[in-house]
């Protein structure tokens, strides 16, 4: 099998050497067919299959849709949770003024119990 893997191997050198645009065209059609594709999972990792960092991200549920005070109570009341959050993303513009100067930044409001839930 591996005489086979190199006889194989050292004829389609032979044929690549007897046309270098060809082989030049494969090559580059190679590289960018595997840049995309490490560019693509890079993306898809981080944003779909690594971890929350938040302790015990499976038993994290987000409900969104239509949240009032009364379903975030109702939902607070239910056996099926051990704990309820919530948040509501701040739209308007927060800015952090400190030592280095003023910073933007992304801010939301949160239940009194929403940080201890993501483990801070």
């Amino acid at each position: 099998m591996l005489e086979s893997f190199l006889r194989e191997s050292r004829h389609t050198l032979r044929i690549l050497r007897k046309s270098p645009g060809f082989a030049a065209a494969v090559v580059l059609t190679m590289a960018v067919g595997i840049g995309a594709s490490t560019a693509i999972f890079s993306v898809v990792y981080s944003v779909l299959l690594k971890p929350l960092a938040y302790p015990d991200p499976g038993r994290l549920v987000r409900i969104s849709g239509g949240a009032t005070v009364a379903k975030f109570e109702a939902f607070g009341k239910a056996r099926s949770f051990t704990s309820v959050g919530a948040f509501f993303v701040v739209t308007e513009n927060v800015t952090l003024a400190g030592v280095d100067g003023p910073e933007p930044l992304k801010a939301a409001r949160v239940s009194t119990n929403f940080l201890p839930i993501v483990g801070i």
